[in-house]
């Protein structure tokens, strides 16, 4: 039995993807895409509902931008067709911030935990385990911060640090 462009049902008890989808990195191709979904899925969010669309739709690009320069992408795809875009998850790994302590001009490392951005998954394939399937591809372990919460993801906060301003640090 077949669903969306030919894709197989699949057993929402089941925790494995990977006779279904193949892992990529993100190429120059796909980024159009994920800016759009990105954009599109965070303006029904609470944080942007408040902010007029263009002003919303413009700077978030910009943001967006930086981050995916320095963060990686991850898509999972058709494994007969790669251009066929199931999900994708965009991340950032641990990393070091340096702190000056202004007082005494003393500079303190702390280490940052790793960051889930964002993680989008087409509506045919939402609510099957896709989305948790890519954060384990991802190695986001679950002290992991997140930088982005819309309504279909407010789950994947959970046991995960919320933490917006790593969104305008990586």
């Amino acid at each position: 039995m077949t669903s969306w462009k030919g894709a197989p049902l699949i057993n929402q008890k089941q925790n494995s993807f990977d006779d279904l989808v193949a892992i990529r990195e993100a190429v120059e191709t796909d980024y159009n895409f994920i800016f759009d979904c990105w954009r599109r899925s965070y303006a029904e969010s609470e944080f942007a509902k408040k902010i007029p669309a263009q002003t919303f739709f413009l700077k978030h690009h910009r943001w967006i931008e930086k981050i995916l320069h320095n963060a990686k992408v991850l898509i999972a795809c058709s494994k007969d067709f790669p251009d066929e875009i199931r999900a994708w998850i965009c991340f950032g790994e641990e990393e070091e911030e340096v702190r000056m302590n202004m007082k005494n001009h003393d500079a303190t490392a702390d280490v940052m935990p790793p960051v889930l951005h964002f993680c989008y998954v087409r509506g045919p394939f939402r609510k099957l385990g896709l989305a948790s399937y890519m954060i384990k591809k991802a190695g986001l372990p679950k002290n992991s911060e997140v930088s982005h919460i819309n309504d279909d993801g407010k789950w994947i906060v959970k046991g995960r640090i919320y933490n917006p301003y790593r969104f305008f640090h990586d």
